[in-house]
């Protein structure tokens, strides 16, 4: 069996993707790993990337960086449920975000990851203008 894209040791990030101040009371692990979630994520990535639980080094950071991406930019638009509480008396909501610009922007960060993957940069040879061929008609 091939080695999962995503384990509860990158549950932490996908939090962090969506708030650096969330933690596993406000976004319990068992949410994450929701097969609509993180499963989903996978998912896509692997329907893009053919062979993504097989990459190694720095092709597997950027696949499970866009999957951690995708996790979370799914889960984005869930957040103001999971920030709201109540108490007898009391209720509460975290500050105020547009969860759905940051789920476009998770996944925005998650195809970036993936374009790395599937588009190698190509290298462009650069040839400094000095260089470059010149009309030859001086003066006129």
């Amino acid at each position: 069996m091939a080695d999962p894209l995503l384990s509860s040791d990158d549950w932490p990030a996908v939090r962090a993707a969506l708030d650096v101040t969330l933690n596993d009371n406000a976004l319990p692990d068992a949410t994450i790993e929701l097969d609509i979630y993180s499963g989903r994520a996978v998912r896509e990535v692997e329907a893009r990337v053919s062979d993504a639980t097989t990459l190694t080094g720095d092709d597997e950071l950027k696949v499970t960086a866009a999957a951690v991406f995708l996790t979370a930019a799914l889960l984005a638009p869930a957040m103001p449920a999971l920030t709201r509480g109540k108490a007898q008396y009391l209720e509460w909501q975290r500050e105020g975000m547009d969860w759905n610009k940051r789920a476009r922007e998770l996944r925005a960060l998650a195809e970036e990851e993936l374009s790395d993957l599937l588009e190698p940069a190509a290298e462009i040879s650069f040839r400094p203008t000095m260089f470059a061929r010149a009309k030859g008609r001086r003066g006129k």
